[in-house]
């Protein structure tokens, strides 16, 4: 709220400047703690002169874009040097403008922005802690996930990108610098819960579509680490044929691919533990549309849910456990198999995939019993 703070030199010119930037007299008003009466006398007194700032040059072509950004003193492409030092000053992240361009480099990548949306990319940043800077939290996770969509694996990498040019389709100058995007990131995992904003989005995934999430594909994937600061343990990484440091990631998904959440160990003990220690304390609490506890009971063939998973869960005692505990189902093969079935005992079902497409494929069926 305002207060009669008094109008100092260092306060008038902040004032005029962001007035310059843009801003009306009420925002301005409360960001520099003066009341907006004071500051009208102020102007018409002449203590205080306003006036818009000059109207920004918008580049149409990609080669007067290019001479622009090579021109610039206060870094590359960093043309809207007002709004950087007022944000610099007030914390107050750059205004998002969007301008006429002709050929812009990777503005394509903004066609998957309604997906991005949609599935939750900004939906809980304002959850965790405020802007800070010119660039805002909004800009911060939309360059992250353009820079993800155009193949850039590392940080480093983004650099090899034209930083005007995607900035331009994001409607900044440019994009962040790799030390800004690493002290973002960094700052961003110490400020927040990383395990509870995951938890929220893969809970709204499983709500959004619950007739996916009845069927869970578990599949588990080797993450080679190149460093040299930590010993990771030795992993078999089956694309190499080579046993090389790292970490496992369990990879939880519908079936239809679509990843829900990820569970990283570090220390391997086996698909089967992250399945009964990680997975389905998580699985069990989120999962919608599970049966009560009453309709469990009433009808010992119901079950909560299906996991679906490789051959490297094989165990009958596994199976055993899931159902007894949990009324979990699964989906798996077997190992070593010797035996062929008989084609006699196959026969021709029709089905329907979740797409609509009709599909046919021959099935047998033997019962296992399990003691």
């Amino acid at each position: 709220h305002a207060n009669n703070t008094k109008l100092t030199p260092d306060k008038i010119l902040e004032i005029q400047q962001l007035y310059s930037a843009g801003f009306d007299l009420q925002f301005i008003s409360e960001k520099v703690s003066i009341k907006q009466d004071t500051i009208n006398k102020a102007i018409k007194s002449s203590r205080i002169t306003l006036s818009r700032g000059p109207e920004k040059i918008i580049a149409h072509t990609k080669s007067e874009r290019t001479a622009i950004d090579n021109e610039q003193t206060f870094g590359k492409a960093c043309s809207n040097v007002l709004d950087r030092i007022l944000s610099c000053k007030t914390g107050v992240p750059g205004k998002i403008e969007f301008s006429d361009q002709i050929d812009l480099s990777h503005a394509g990548v903004l066609m998957s922005l309604p997906a991005l949306l949609s599935n939750g990319l900004l939906k809980y940043e304002k959850d965790f802690y405020p802007d800070q800077g010119y660039y805002s939290i909004t800009s911060v996770f939309i360059t992250l996930a353009l820079l993800a969509l155009l193949r850039v694996k590392t940080l480093s990498q983004s650099s090899q990108i034209p930083a005007g040019e995607l900035g331009k389709a994001i409607g900044l100058d440019r994009i962040p610098e790799v030390k800004t995007l690493r002290e973002r990131i960094t700052l961003f995992c110490e400020k927040c819960n990383i395990e509870e904003w995951g938890e929220k989005l893969s809970k709204d995934w499983l709500e959004d579509y619950p007739d996916l999430s009845g069927i869970l594909y578990v599949d588990g994937h080797v993450k080679i680490y190149y460093g040299n600061k930590t010993k990771m343990p030795k992993r078999f990484v089956s694309r190499l044929r080579l046993c090389m440091s790292g970490s496992t990631d369990y990879w939880v998904n519908d079936h239809l691919g679509q990843p829900y959440f990820v569970i990283n160990k570090a220390i391997n003990s086996g698909m089967s533990k992250a399945i009964k220690e990680d997975i389905i304390p998580r699985t069990n609490k989120d999962i919608p549309n599970q049966p009560t506890s009453y309709e469990l009971k009433d009808n010992p063939k119901l079950h909560r849910y299906m996991l679906v998973f490789d051959r490297e869960c094989y165990s009958p005692n596994f199976f055993y456990e899931l159902w007894n505990d949990h009324r979990i189902t699964i989906c798996t093969y077997n190992k070593n198999v010797k035996d062929k079935w008989p084609e006699e005992e196959f026969s021709v079902h029709k089905g329907s995939l979740p797409t609509g497409e009709q599909q046919k494929i021959e099935l047998a069926e033997r019962g296992v019993l399990l003691q």
